[in-house]
């Protein structure tokens, strides 16, 4: 089997390409393996794609990066044969294998020689495919603002989301949106201030944003928040960074929370939406679909699957 390494340098704090190499150098698969570095967004997907195209037999991909490399590689795997998607989490956020219990087992490369394939959802939107989590509104324009702010000291690396969430709050606390599940208007006054559509867990590095989701049941988590103020949102981020927003009696007026297949968001103007950490511009309106089962992810032997 050959196995490919699609590392991002520009993914979290540092480039992580000598790492990377390292964690290669002497190892069992080295002579079976290919380093190749993306050069600008959405590279990896034609790198993933070209390689399809020359090699039809068993291959296997690292996505070395954050959740947006991820979700690159993963568009390029779409609907080709004899592949499978590994993940080294190099990113600011690493949401996706959360899911698993965190970044320890991807790290350890025994572990992941020795991971079980298994086939898991995906959503997509047009021809854009994400595997952790879509969101829109407050989140969307918080996760814009990490990307740009992720290199920083202080402010940036783990600290980057919370940093992105204060300058939401001044600039995305109503927004206008219908948002359709199943066919069914969520929220009649057509305002929210986020909502997230999941496949994964977690957003931001730190926050549970799906506490409920599984990733191979064939559903979207949706969880649409209505419009507050600033001073009582404040104090409702710790409720929803431990995942405790869907049964909170302090939130049941505020959380509106379906599981579907189809959902369906209408803007009536131009809008920015979040595809696993990426921005998409959609005219309009949008339709996020699942797509059952549609890769293979390498889960490390060691990971953690939620009960």
């Amino acid at each position: 089997m050959r196995h490919y390494f699609i590392v991002n340098p520009a993914a979290g704090r540092k480039d992580s390409t000598q790492m990377i190499c390292d964690i290669l150098n002497n190892s069992s698969i080295q002579t079976d393996a290919e380093v190749l570095i993306t050069q600008k967004p959405r590279d990896a997907v034609r790198i993933v794609k070209d390689i399809c195209l020359k090699n039809p037999n068993p291959k296997r991909f690292w996505a070395c990066g954050g959740d947006g490399t991820l979700g690159e590689v993963l568009t390029g795997m779409i609907g080709q044969s004899n592949c499978t998607l590994s993940c080294v989490p190099c990113g600011s956020g690493n949401d996706y294998v959360k899911y698993y219990g965190g970044v320890s087992s991807f790290f350890s490369l025994e572990n992941q020689l020795n991971a079980v394939s298994t086939p898991v959802d995906v959503m997509r939107v047009g021809e854009r495919y994400s595997i952790n989590m879509i969101n829109f509104g407050l989140d969307s324009v918080a996760a814009a603002s990490m990307q740009r702010i992720k290199r920083y000291p202080i402010i940036g690396g783990k600290n980057a989301y919370y940093t992105g969430t204060a300058i939401a709050f001044f600039t995305a606390m109503t927004n206008h949106c219908k948002v359709y599940a199943d066919g069914k208007l969520m929220n009649p006054k057509g305002t929210l201030l986020l909502c997230t559509v999941a496949c994964g867990q977690y957003i931001g590095g730190q926050f549970l944003a799906a506490p409920k989701s599984i990733n191979d049941d064939g559903l979207l988590d949706v969880c649409l928040v209505k419009p507050v103020g600033r001073l009582k949102a404040a104090p409702l981020i710790s409720v929803y960074k431990a995942g405790e927003h869907l049964d909170s009696d302090r939130l049941k007026d505020l959380v509106v929370y379906q599981r579907a297949k189809e959902v369906r968001l209408e803007t009536g103007k131009k809008w920015q939406i979040t595809l696993d950490g990426d921005q998409l511009e959609i005219d309009g309106s949008a339709t996020i679909e699942v797509v059952p089962k549609a890769v293979n992810f390498m889960v490390p032997f060691g990971a953690k699957k939620p009960q």
